[in-house]
């Protein structure tokens, strides 16, 4: 894979698996939508976790065909209401869209949220498999990710490696991140590259 592919995964695994899950923000001191989860928590059957099955479930429209086939499995607990766990995981998702296959692997994305301090705590690790990126990269989640009300990440680290390079992507703090590329996996830094959350979000979109 070529530095610009893996500056590409860098940005959009990262951002996509990571960062975007991250930045799903609260806004307010106290926002609507913790209350509806604490309350769903409290009402929540003995029964869950569910499982998710899609079997080849599709969809057509003017712009073409897009279908997804996998499974997820979802666990939500709590011991008091006010910090909150999430998992998602799938031992195999795929998603297609105007020729475009996507497939997650061996994944899990873990979320803790505490909806009196607002602080959420993210880890997501995993094999995307995509036709856009030529072929699989494998992503690690090394420091959770760490997320203030409605700021952005303020910690965290992600290793993005597929069997010939690396990015290593750190969070310096709520204004910038760092991204470590090994063009070469012989486990020296080639580049580096510091860019704002902005300028991150701008090239992920």
């Amino acid at each position: 894979m070529s530095k610009r592919w893996m500056t590409a995964v860098a940005i959009g695994v990262g951002v996509g698996v990571a960062v975007v899950a991250l930045r799903g923000r609260t806004g307010g001191e106290r926002p609507d939508r913790w209350e509806k989860m604490r309350r769903f928590m409290e009402e929540m059957p003995e029964d869950f976790p569910p499982r998710v099955m899609f079997d080849n479930l599709s969809a057509t429209d003017s712009s073409g065909t897009s279908s997804i086939d996998g499974t997820l499995d979802l666990d939500l607990s709590t011991l008091d209401n006010v910090v909150i766990d999430l998992s998602v995981g799938t031992a195999s998702l795929t998603a297609q869209d105007s020729g475009i296959s996507v497939t997650l692997s061996d994944y899990l994305l873990t979320q803790s949220i505490n909806v009196s301090t607002l602080e959420q705590r993210i880890s997501a690790d995993g094999t995307l498999t995509s036709t856009e990126l030529e072929g699989s990269v494998d992503f690690e989640t090394l420091q959770e990710f760490v997320v203030f009300g409605d700021d952005n990440p303020s910690l965290g680290q992600m290793l993005i490696s597929d069997a010939n390079s690396s990015v290593l992507v750190s969070v310096l703090d709520n204004m910038s991140v760092q991204l470590d590329i090994d063009v070469d996996a012989d486990g020296t830094i080639d580049q580096t590259i510091v860019v704002t959350w902005t300028e991150l979000d701008r090239k992920s979109t």
